[in-house]
């Protein structure tokens, strides 16, 4: 069972190689959230007995009225990132559309096929999803009024199973608020993956993912390290800016940060930006 600890960082220079499984492949990608959970005090969802948990390592602005915040959920078998949205079909029904985003997900039942069919929600939410064939794009757009494009081009490329038919591009809250998430795309031996490169918001704020391997020569690092974040950084562009597309970023002062180490299967530590490490066991 996962459990975690903090405490002070007392060694000075240390160089983690940290991993965030949200940004890797399908061995390493936990499902899809569900749609609501139940959760005991000890953060125990009561319908499935799977462990849930969430943390947020960085923030910049003020999240929710225009900043940013990077915060993960641990979903029972691994930690998923909230501004990682996706779209796949449900296993062994293709008519079935789960779109996760945030913290929860939303199933949709296609009628027809893609691109002329129909899609309705499951719970009757009052969302809706629709797929632009000309675009390759799915919009949902949440009860609130919150759109969401995500890219049917990135499909397979982030998680081969848990983002089978699009990854999420860009959100427009109901108030005009736009946030853009960029990814890297590299191909190695005829094999493509995406991974979170940057999210910018029309607010002035950037989050920026540094990786282990900007450069994998083989299928091996593409799947494993090219995936693996080492540290996430939030940042005002009008004060410092970096490409949305850049691999590394330069910056003219210290903004808050967090790093991560681990395997290609869960974190083990995080270092948040006041120095104290969080231990995941």
């Amino acid at each position: 069972m996962l459990s975690a600890r903090t405490f002070r960082r007392i060694a000075v220079g240390l160089a983690p190689a940290a991993f965030f499984a949200a940004s890797a492949h399908a061995q390493s990608t936990p499902e899809p959230l569900l749609a609501q959970v139940q959760g005991d005090a000890n953060g125990v969802d009561l319908a499935t007995g799977a462990l849930t948990m969430s943390a947020s390592d960085v923030a910049i602005g003020q999240p929710g009225a225009g900043g940013l915040s990077y915060t993960r959920v641990y979903s029972g078998t691994g930690w998923r990132g909230k501004m990682l949205g996706t779209i796949c079909t449900e296993s062994g029904d293709p008519s079935k559309y789960i779109v996760s985003m945030v913290a929860s997900s939303e199933t949709f039942t296609l009628t027809g096929s893609l691109g002329t069919g129909t899609f309705a929600s499951d719970i009757n939410s009052g969302a809706s999803l629709t797929y632009t064939s000309a675009n390759q794009e799915f919009t949902y757009t949440s009860g609130d009024g919150t759109a969401a494009v995500f890219d049917a081009t990135l499909a397979g490329k982030i998680d081969p199973a848990n983002a089978n038919e699009g990854v999420l591009v860009r959100t427009t809250a109901p108030n005009g608020a736009v946030t853009d998430y960029t990814y890297n795309e590299a191909t190695v031996s005829s094999t493509t993956r995406a991974r979170l490169q940057s999210v910018t918001n029309s607010f002035g704020y950037q989050m920026h993912m540094n990786y282990a391997d900007d450069s994998p020569a083989n299928t091996t690092e593409l799947n494993g390290n090219w995936l693996r974040v080492t540290k996430v950084t939030g940042f005002n562009r009008t004060v410092d800016y970096c490409a949305a597309t850049a691999n590394t970023c330069s910056y003219s002062q210290s903004w808050p940060d967090a790093s991560y180490t681990g395997t290609n299967s869960q974190i083990a530590t995080v270092t948040d930006p006041i120095g104290r490490v969080t231990t995941y066991t």
